[in-house]
């Protein structure tokens, strides 16, 4: 009787076999994900650079609940952009904002630090007693509005929340100096003027200084440990495509599994005594090595190739153990899926149908062909179940957030449970059609 180890070694020569027996075939496994990855990144790269504007909400922590929070409020409401303050039945704190955005459930949250209605007001009086020549005490720097920026968030929309803030402080910041030197010329001539003569002191409005103080209102935190890093169109199709392609394999792999089952070949090799097991193994080996060279591929199409054509080359993160693990979860998630299909499906149009239909079905919700972020609420809640928004979601943390082993188990643990659930599937239905 032949050892497992031997009747698996046998099956994964068997497939490589087969495989290239379809050369056509074997190349559209290896190449697909590369020109879909050469295609999308050259038209995402110059879309990215030339958007201005985008529709977006984030959170908003106003520790003094004050007009100052309400007017820029009401400032970003007037440019399509949804501001949230609350959490439960509280209002959002400093810290409950930050995790929220490095959870990556929000992409951006502002922080009006504690006191800057007041300084806003003490810089409007000072620059209107400037203004009208008079002399006042320098005026206290104003602490500056916090942005903290998810690391996966756009260059589009970085900017344009960066511009969205600049405009409701540019209007906020006009509103207050007019005001205070309003009243000032108003006292001013109310002293001068005769009593009863009724004047509009805003038509005596002297050109302002346009400087508001020496320090900026508006700073950029930066990502835990100092990180900057804003995702480019390789970091966001790279992975994206190689979890595509890895998946895909689903179509080759259930149609081999298929046609030993009509010709009779699983029946026989149960009946010599051969394992399950090493069925299983000696196929998943075979593909397994297949998504190892789609990796080594893309990630070649990531360094050198997307440089040379003139887009950012990808950068693979701080942390190679947690982006080997992830690429071989999501490898062995891709083959037991298409073992579990191949295994289930009665016939090759069942499997090449359902294969294909569901792996571009869980693609499309999972954040491969759109940023989960550019989807609606209800999107991102059905990407929860797409395993290849798992292994997505892991890449993008890894190469972006700058994330380890750490901060990437849930997903890995997740991956690794799907893949034991895909092989005890094809190994059950395996046994049963060798005992029919």
């Amino acid at each position: 009787m032949m050892t497992t180890a031997r009747a698996a070694l046998a099956t994964m020569g068997r497939e490589w076999r087969q495989l290239f027996r379809d050369p056509i075939g074997l190349g559209v496994l290896f190449l697909m994900p590369a020109v879909l990855v050469l295609v999308l990144s050259l038209v995402q790269d110059n879309v990215a650079r030339s958007i201005g504007q985008v529709s977006m909400s984030f959170l908003l922590v106003d520790p003094d609940c004050g007009d100052l929070g309400r007017h820029i409020e009401a400032r970003l409401h007037d440019a399509n952009i949804t501001t949230i303050r609350r959490t439960g039945d509280h209002d959002l704190t400093s810290e409950e904002a930050i995790a929220l955005v490095r959870a990556g459930r929000y992409q951006c949250a502002v922080e009006i630090p504690q006191g800057l209605e007041t300084t806003f007001i003490a810089n409007a009086v000072a620059s209107a007693q400037r203004a009208l020549g008079g002399t006042s005490e320098p005026p206290p720097l104003a602490p500056p509005l916090a942005i903290h920026f998810d690391p996966i968030a756009q260059g589009a929309f970085r900017g344009a929340v960066m511009a969205s803030l600049d405009r409701a402080l540019a209007a906020i910041e006009t509103r207050a100096r007019n005001r205070a030197l309003a009243g000032a010329l108003d006292g001013r001539l109310r002293e001068a003027l005769p009593p009863g003569l009724v004047t509009d002191p805003t038509t005596f409005l002297p050109r302002l200084d346009p400087t508001w103080s020496d320090n900026s209102l508006l700073t950029v935190v930066n990502a835990p440990g100092g990180r900057i890093t804003i995702p480019n169109a390789a970091q966001q199709n790279v992975p994206a495509w190689t979890i595509f392609g890895m998946f895909f394999i689903v179509l080759p792999l259930a149609g081999s599994l298929l046609r030993e089952r009509q010709h009779g070949t699983l029946a026989r090799l149960r009946s010599l005594g051969v394992p399950s097991a090493a069925v299983v193994g000696g196929k998943a080996a075979a593909f397994l090595l297949v998504a190892a060279i789609q990796v080594t591929l893309m990630i070649g199409v990531g360094l050198w190739l997307l440089p040379a054509l003139g887009t950012d080359r990808i950068d693979l993160g701080t942390s190679p153990l947690a982006l080997l693990a992830i690429t071989s979860l999501t490898a062995c998630a891709a083959v037991a899926y298409g073992l579990a299909v191949g295994a289930v499906a009665r016939s090759y149009e069942q499997a090449s149908t359902f294969g294909a239909l569901s792996v571009v079905t869980a693609a499309a919700i999972g954040g491969i062909m759109v940023p989960l972020a550019a989807m609606p609420h209800l999107m991102q809640s059905l990407a929860l179940a797409s395993p290849l928004a798992w292994s997505h979601q892991t890449f993008m943390g890894i190469l972006v957030r700058g994330e380890g082993l750490t901060e990437a188990w849930p997903q890995l643990t997740a991956l690794a449970i799907f893949t034991a659930l895909g092989l005890m599937v094809a190994s059950t239905a395996i046994v049963r059609e060798g005992d029919r």
